[in-house]
């Protein structure tokens, strides 16, 4: 299994539990049915986006954008999305940052990392809570240890099988 995916139970063919690495559309909740995880498609990566033109640019600008403003600036970000697809999305938290992880000391190997605020998991592209983490408002990270644990770090991961 790569370090850097869940191997989530979701449901085979004809419903039995099985282990799938590449996107699970969906995760048993023990005695609850299913969880079913949706893609981060373009639409909600759209209305992300839009959070910018709605509430930082009246900050930033002191106005409200036009209408080809907003146009605009929604255009560049289409033709951007693009860049993040994967062909085997991953379950991604979109909002993995530390005071969302807990250490488990008495657990052993990656168990001992504990994560919470997950309701908003989505499929998308394994580098996106990297990123997350290593751009985490919250704590200070110097940009050349990013820039290492980023490039170097996480591309040697993604080629190991643990």
């Amino acid at each position: 299994m790569n370090a850097w995916r869940t191997t989530p139970i979701v449901a085979g063919p004809a419903g039995e539990a099985s282990s799938d690495q590449s996107g699970p559309a969906k995760a048993a909740i023990p005695g609850n049915g299913w969880h079913h995880v949706s893609a981060y498609d373009r639409e909600a990566m759209t209305i992300e986006v839009e959070l910018v033109v709605d509430w930082f640019w009246p900050f930033a600008k002191a106005s409200m954008p036009s209408d080809k403003e907003r146009s605009d600036f929604l255009d560049i970000w289409h033709e951007l999305f693009p860049l993040g697809d994967h062909p085997e999305p991953v379950w991604i938290m979109r909002d993995y940052h530390s005071p969302n992880l807990m250490w488990l000391p008495e657990r052993d190997g990656i168990k001992r990392v504990g994560l919470i605020d997950t309701q908003d998991c989505v499929l998308g592209h394994p580098a996106f809570d990297v990123a997350s983490l290593l751009q985490d408002a919250r704590v200070d990270v110097d940009f050349a240890l990013a820039a290492h644990l980023a490039f170097t770090k996480y591309t040697t991961i993604l080629s190991v099988d643990l």
